[in-house]
């Protein structure tokens, strides 16, 4: 969703949270973009069992049955077949277990029919969420991607920052120094 900062995204989490507690299950909320029309909904999804398949894709069911696939917005995890593939996967996993409740805040559709997206899971705490793509950045499990960062335009900034702090922690992809890209990856084995 373009002109939606993480504090938008918090307080649509809030009102979805307060909804729920007088009985109410809505599927969608409107919120109003920086240039006051109405942007994209932000809706609750939950994450279908057994379908993390690598570090950065996923499945999610809505409310209403329907089945979407996803692609984590502004971040590229290692291939499964690359060094740290695997562990983003695992790592994906752990943070999106099975019929975890996950708000989407989604950009855009790719060329493979995947809703790019910000992926937010909600907490104890109605005002905070964990914001999945930026924890994959940070622990070094995957790549910010400027190339698309305009999925994320009010977050592409952070993301970068994220991945600053990884790389000087050494996490993750980090660990090895200089990691291959996974976009030099697949260009690579075509």
């Amino acid at each position: 969703m373009k002109n939606t900062t993480i504090q938008q995204v918090t307080i649509a989490a809030f009102v979805l949270g307060a909804l729920a507690l007088v009985g109410m299950k809505p599927e969608a909320t409107q919120m109003v973009n920086d240039s006051g029309s109405l942007s994209e909904p932000v809706r609750t999804w939950t994450i279908k069992a057994g379908s993390v398949h690598d570090g950065d894709t996923f499945r999610a069911i809505s409310l209403t049955g329907e089945e979407i696939r996803v692609r984590l917005a502004c971040v590229d995890a290692p291939e499964l077949k690359q060094a740290g593939g695997i562990e983003s996967r695992d790592f994906l996993r752990k943070m999106l277990p099975d019929d975890q409740e996950v708000i989407l805040s989604i950009a855009e559709t790719d060329r493979f029919g995947r809703s790019v997206a910000e992926v937010f899971v909600p907490t104890d705490n109605p005002e905070i969420e964990v914001a999945v793509n930026g924890e994959m950045v940070l622990a070094g499990h995957a790549h910010f991607y400027e190339r698309y960062k305009s999925a994320c335009p009010d977050n592409a900034e952070q993301m970068a920052h994220l991945e600053s702090l990884a790389q000087d922690g050494k996490l993750g992809v980090w660990a090895s120094g200089n990691p291959e890209k996974p976009w030099d990856f697949r260009r690579r084995n075509k």
